[in-house]
């Protein structure tokens, strides 16, 4: 076999792919079972939910598994390494409406919930027998009337967030609940947001996904020629091991277009001696992932 003809056309196979995941149509149309997104590679998914209607979205939760719900709250409601309150709220709403019970348990374990509620409410500890309210109507108590949620008389969303404390009383039962919201109250608002973000940062990097000051990194690697040469010369050649999971990974139609008719042959093409390596060619598949997601970071 030639060199010429030697080549695993890796963008090829990528928009071809991807075409099949451009909306939440035509992902339907080409599963077998429409109940089941499991497969659905998560960036893609983001973005056909992300110009879905409410309605729709709450239909489709139910066919993601448990990584891919988890992927939408990481890739939906951080602005770089602050909590965005607004998108937040936009799945307070969806969370706050589907008729699920399991998977709002999910929502409301995520750190991002706690950090929404100590961003757009004052939580004050409550003892019954002193019923000490506010001059307003603007609070609920928790389940265990042990705390009352203060908000401002603009905010829309109190009884989604109240709702959603009932299912985080529910599933973590009142004792524990009630330390997590008093520790919620005693912990500074910074060091909560940094632990959600590293947290999340952490997640969505085994997606392709890299944090603002890691996709510099992953850009510009080598700072001058130097250090270029001596990673070359001491370059390790194992191909790491590729999950499953992060093989099955893939961009969005909108971002693979620009290489339909301007691919670059450093990504188009996997040596011959790699040809029957699935892994070697998952490998610079995902590398590929990282570096689009890298310049759009």
């Amino acid at each position: 076999m030639s060199t010429k003809l030697a080549k695993h056309n890796i963008l090829t196979e990528m928009l071809s792919e991807a075409e099949h995941y451009q909306d939440l149509t035509s992902i339907e149309a080409c599963l077998e079972n429409k109940d089941d997104f499991s497969q659905v590679p998560a960036q893609p998914l983001f973005f056909a939910l992300k110009n879905s209607t409410m309605d729709q979205i709450i239909e489709v939760l139910p066919k993601l598994n448990k990584e891919q719900r988890q992927f939408l709250v990481d890739a939906s409601v951080w602005d770089k390494d602050q909590l965005d309150i607004s998108h937040f709220e936009n799945l307070l709403d969806v969370y706050a409406k589907i008729n699920t019970l399991e998977i709002q348990e999910e929502f409301v374990k995520n750190d991002e919930f706690l950090l929404y509620l100590k961003s757009r409410c004052n939580i004050h500890t409550f003892e019954i027998e002193d019923q000490n309210y506010p001059d307003h109507d603007n609070f609920f108590l928790t389940d265990d009337n042990l705390f009352l949620i203060e908000f401002d008389e603009n905010f829309n969303y109190s009884e989604q967030l109240q709702y959603l404390l009932k299912i985080y009383y529910s599933f973590y039962g009142v004792e524990q609940a009630y330390r997590n919201l008093y520790t919620l109250i005693l912990d500074s608002f910074v060091n909560i947001e940094e632990t959600a973000y590293v947290d999340k940062t952490d997640r969505l990097r085994d997606y392709g996904l890299l944090s603002y000051h890691e996709a510099l990194s992953w850009l510009a690697p080598f700072k001058n020629n130097s250090q270029l040469d001596h990673f070359i010369k001491n370059k390790n050649t194992r191909i790491p091991k590729i999950e499953n999971f992060i093989a099955n990974q893939t961009l969005h139609y909108s971002v693979l277009r620009y290489f339909e008719n301007n691919q670059h042959p450093l990504y188009d093409l996997v040596p011959a001696s790699h040809l029957n390596d699935s892994n070697h060619i998952d490998y610079i598949k995902f590398d590929f992932i990282k570096t689009i997601n890298a310049g759009l970071s």
